[in-house]
């Protein structure tokens, strides 16, 4: 006689089937999922790396030094003189650009006036020297409280479509006229150089 089929042995092996098959189903599932998570990741990953180069090869980064100053009358016209420490102002060279704001003006309103180094002292000077450039004792002694100052005069560069007769980084600057004896707070910049030319110094040569 026949051996009698087991339903418990074929109700298992269904099951048993049934389970792999899930478990199969689960395991596709997942793959698809790792694999979209995977090539989004790859493709963030990427885009932030192209931002990277981007942002190394193209943006500037500037190195700027300060220094207060004043506007005074000069036989080439009305310059801005500005004084810096000595280990700032020593690294300023003619010719290098400048940007000026005058206390009576608003860089929020009007931008700041632009120009370029005319002329450094050499050696820094004294408060009586800087009394004798500004006419103003009082402040030479201020602003040479911590040690003599490096002297740069800035030449403004001219505009005359604006009302002061210089130019500024605004189209239309301030509409006030500028004069001798106006305090300013001025900028010189010293180099502008993108993030790949500071990790590799030659690569401006190439």
């Amino acid at each position: 006689m026949a051996d009698k089929a087991d339903p418990a042995g074929k109700a298992g092996f269904r099951q048993e089937a049934l389970e792999k098959h899930r478990h199969d189903e689960r395991y596709d599932t997942m793959l698809q999922l790792v694999g979209t998570k995977g090539w989004l990741s790859l493709l963030a990953a990427g885009l932030l790396l192209a931002a990277g180069i981007v942002w190394m090869v193209v943006f500037p980064v500037q190195e700027r030094v300060s220094g207060n100053g004043m506007l005074v009358s000069t036989p080439s016209g009305i310059q801005a003189v500005l004084y810096f420490h000595p280990s700032d102002g020593q690294r300023i060279q003619s010719g290098m650009a400048a940007s000026l704001d005058p206390v009576s003006t608003s860089r929020d309103d009007y931008g700041y006036m632009t120009g370029s180094v005319d002329s450094v002292t050499p050696y820094p000077a004294t408060a009586a020297q800087i009394a004798d450039v500004l006419q103003n004792s009082d402040l030479a002694s201020q602003w040479t409280a911590d040690g003599p100052l490096i002297q740069v005069f800035i030449q403004l560069d001219p505009d005359t479509a604006t009302v002061s007769g210089y130019r500024w980084s605004s189209i239309r600057g301030a509409e006030v006229s500028v004069h001798p004896g106006t305090l300013c707070f001025g900028q010189v910049l010293l180099s502008e150089k993108t993030p790949l030319q500071l990790i590799l110094p030659g690569s401006e040569n190439n």
